[in-house]
């Protein structure tokens, strides 16, 4: 027969094991043939070299690949060839409105979308929303309606993969994190207990009922200075032609 103290002994060594491989079956470390961690990685190294990077004069985050980094896609960037991300206007004030929301600054946004016509730099946003939110210590995940999402970890500094199904089944696990939802029916398609920055088309958030519980606000359009000095920093596209397309 066993005894009392037995019984407990055996139910705290069962519950730490199925807590620890519950946990572990959640969240998996994304390693370095990962494109994702190439991107993280070059994020916190632009905030290494550049304290002030936010700066009111700071117009690009610089990406520096090295030999790893070389092949590294991550969705439309190949650092080979596109070695930054140039921050608009409206990106910061796009930042300070969702956690600056009613003239008080808060730890964590509420809900909210982020909006414009295709092009305009909403996909952008987001990838600064993540460089913001490292420099500030703030989690977060970031998804793309894929079958996986990413998780940044304030704690250890490094980003996580985490199946959908396993952050619909545990959402209380990532409260306290901003999930940066990009490009799909977010509302139809996740279950979360995050705050949401739902980065969307017009048209999708028209077909949603997100946008009657959401705050929105609109990106701006963009301005000539704006495209000159992107050109200038990435693309190299002749000033005649630049007009032309104005």
């Amino acid at each position: 027969m066993v005894s009392l103290t037995d019984f407990w002994k055996i139910f705290f060594i069962w519950f730490i094991n199925f807590y620890s491989v519950f946990i572990f079956a959640v969240i998996t470390e994304v390693k370095k043939n990962n494109d994702m961690f190439h991107f993280i990685e070059q994020l916190k190294n632009h905030i290494e070299r550049d304290t002030n990077a936010v700066g009111d004069d700071a117009k690009i985050i610089r990406f520096t690949p090295n030999q790893d980094d070389q092949y590294c896609r991550f969705f439309s960037l190949n650092l080979t060839r596109f070695n930054g991300i140039y921050i608009r206007e409206s990106y910061k004030r796009c930042y300070d409105c969702v956690l600056k929301q009613n003239g008080k600054e808060t730890a964590y946004p509420s809900n909210c979308i982020i909006t414009g016509c295709t092009g305009i730099g909403k996909t952008f946003f987001g990838y600064y929303c993540m460089y913001r939110f490292i420099k500030d210590n703030i989690g977060f995940l970031y998804d793309t309606g894929r079958r996986y999402v990413y998780y940044y970890d304030t704690s250890t500094a490094k980003v996580y993969k985490i199946s959908s199904d396993d952050l619909e089944d545990n959402p209380e696990l990532f409260e306290s994190c901003v999930h940066i939802a990009d490009g799909f029916d977010f509302h139809d398609n996740r279950e979360t207990h995050a705050r949401v920055i739902f980065i969307a088309s017009p048209n999708r958030v028209r077909r949603t009922d997100t946008h009657k519980t959401f705050l929105q606000y609109n990106m701006d359009i963009w301005q000539k200075n704006e495209i000159i000095e992107c050109n200038q920093a990435f693309y190299h596209v002749e000033s005649t032609s630049l007009d032309e397309l104005f």
